[in-house]
């Protein structure tokens, strides 16, 4: 018999937002509230087309953004404009989708049970540096903040956490506190839990489920405590201010994209 009990975990009594705490509760039957999290390719889809809709200026349609950037389909309006906007947009999502060849390589959910091992191949030295310089090269504060996103990305996908931590301590101060800071710190956060370094990532994940309310469940999935002494080695680590806790946390929201 099945004796597990779900959460009576009640946030709302101290927390103006408590929806967005739903990852932390618990449910016999699975991870979250909400069912499983499957959303790891389409989770930031709408803000990704909204932000970059605005930055166009109208001039290109959300379906048209959408369609180019998400699926990878060509559209006639973009290749045609001589907007240097919308051709920064466009040779953006050309360098983007080089990337994410690596990035969003399916794997089978399966292979930890038999024989058959996921192989991920990693990004090439030669592209990450590519997206490097072309991060340098820019001087749109928009396309900037991407370009600095998408070089993280490559670096978290080609292993190479001592270039990562090089160019994010590099970046970090010109970052807008926005979702694509949030989601390079959560591949900060990766690379320490790889490197065995358990406290340093719980600390970023924590950040993250605090700023980054749509990557809630990723964070608290990927928050590891070994027994009670870990979970106290982390609290004493964690900084302490009344801006930081999420009981008083005023949350602006972000105004990123991909």
């Amino acid at each position: 018999m099945d004796t597990d009990q779900p959460s009576n975990f009640s946030p709302e009594v101290m927390l103006t937002d408590a929806a967005d705490y739903t990852p932390l509760f618990y449910d016999i039957d699975y991870p979250f509230y909400n069912s499983f999290d499957n959303k790891h390719p389409s989770r930031f889809n709408d803000e990704v087309t909204t932000d970059w809709h605005t930055y166009l200026g109208g001039k290109i349609t959300r379906e048209q953004i959408a369609t180019f950037m998400l699926e990878g389909k060509d559209q006639p309006a973009i290749a045609r404009s001589t907007d240097p906007r919308v051709a920064a947009f466009d040779r953006f999502v050309r360098l983007a989708r080089r990337v994410d060849e690596y990035a969003c390589t399916p794997i089978d959910p399966w292979a930890s049970y038999g024989d058959k091992k996921n192989t991920l191949p990693k990004v090439p030295a030669v592209l990450a540096s590519e997206v490097v310089k072309d991060y340098e090269a820019q001087t749109d504060a928009f396309i900037k903040n991407r370009y600095a996103f998408q070089a993280l990305k490559a670096l978290f996908y080609a292993g190479d956490r001592a270039a990562f931590e090089r160019f994010f301590t590099r970046v970090e101060k010109d970052m807008p506190r926005n979702t694509l800071y949030y989601r390079a710190l959560s591949y900060r956060a990766g690379l320490a839990c790889k490197a065995g370094e358990t406290r340093r990532a719980n600390l970023l994940y924590a950040e993250v489920f605090q700023h980054l309310p749509a990557m809630r469940p990723v964070a608290a999935f990927s928050f590891t405590l070994k027994d009670e002494a870990d979970w106290r080695e982390c609290l004493r680590a964690a900084p302490i201010s009344a801006s930081s806790s999420p009981a008083s946390s005023t949350r602006k929201k972000s105004t990123a994209t991909t």
